[in-house]
């Protein structure tokens, strides 16, 4: 099914971007080589220093605009500014190091029309610096609502969702708190599933998500503080609503997500061989779980790289 293009686009793609020009060439091209041309994409420019500007006047391409929004390091704020000067009943987001497979936009808004959904989401292909490796997938659920989502993390990728625009018009946005920066999307996911809305899922790769150094994610503390933060606010809404019996069953389910924030933050740390970083993260997350074995696991084998380290 393809739209018949009329005065306004039917997708708005928001693409925030800052100082990564060499990127944004490839996610533009991506968005080009679109079967679906109901678009418009505007690309949110923290004022970059580089040469983002030039990079986007080089697609001589009346779809696609650019916007110099001084973000002060919120990145949602840059998203909101994008979607307020959108014009499509569809908004898509891309990262501007991630690029898109050029069924994507055709797929997705197939999908919502066929599901009569609000939300598509679907595989991406992980791209760690330049070699493919893995998928990076909207799960391990196959069903995406409220209680899975809390309770079982967020796996759902910006680059990967298209929504209708009155969603976002109902939640007001993406919340601009400096304290949920880097979980900022999956505070939306949760936002938009506690209203009630329908995800759809498209089971394989239209598009790759860049892994490299300068990824926001890879700031272990940051990214695991906002996720705590986005955590106990969720919880909160349950605990605020719901009877004594399930109150208590939320709260110790709160203890194990706690755990599991620490815990995958110690493998990361382990990772970049931050290694006391790592194993204090492990030593929080068994305060509040401990008796998962997995924590245990990844203390020894944090001991034994240590140990590997030193023996250099």
């Amino acid at each position: 099914m393809t739209i018949v293009k009329g005065e306004f686009p039917a997708v708005s793609i928001v693409i925030p971007t800052y100082n990564h020009a060499h990127f944004l060439v490839k996610a533009l091209d991506s968005v080009l080589s679109q079967t679906f041309i109901n678009w418009e994409a505007i690309v949110v420019n923290n004022f970059s220093t580089d040469n983002t500007e030039e990079v986007v006047a080089s697609f001589k391409d009346k779809r696609i605009r650019l916007i110099n929004f001084a973000n002060n390091g919120i990145i949602a704020a840059a998203r909101n500014k994008g979607i307020e000067n959108s014009r499509g009943d569809f908004v898509a987001f891309l990262d501007s190091d991630d690029r898109w497979y050029p069924e994507k936009l055709q797929e997705c808004i197939n999908k919502l029309h066929q599901e009569q959904s609000d939300l598509v989401t679907h595989y991406l292909i992980k791209n760690v610096e330049g070699l493919l490796s893995g998928l990076l997938m909207p799960g391990p659920f196959k069903k995406i609502n409220f209680k899975n989502l809390l309770l079982r993390g967020n796996c759902i990728a910006n680059s990967s969702v298209v929504l209708r625009r009155k969603c976002l018009t109902m939640v007001g946005g993406l919340s601009e708190n400096s304290q949920i920066v880097t979980a900022e999307d999956y505070d939306l996911w949760l936002k938009l599933a506690w209203e009630g809305i329908k995800f759809s899922t498209i089971e394989k790769p239209l598009g790759e998500y860049y892994i490299h150094k300068n990824n926001q994610s890879s700031v272990v503390e940051r990214l695991l503080n906002a996720k705590l933060n986005v955590l106990e606010f969720h919880f909160q809404k349950i605990f605020n609503s719901t009877s004594t019996i399930t109150r208590l069953y939320f709260k110790l389910k709160k203890y194990s997500c706690f755990a599991v924030a620490f815990y995958y933050s110690g493998r990361q740390a382990t990772s970049q061989r931050k290694f006391k970083d790592a194993f204090q993260y492990f030593f929080q997350s068994l305060k509040f779980n401990p008796f998962r074995l997995k924590t245990y696991a990844a203390i020894s084998f944090t001991a034994i790289s240590l140990w590997k380290k030193n023996e250099q």
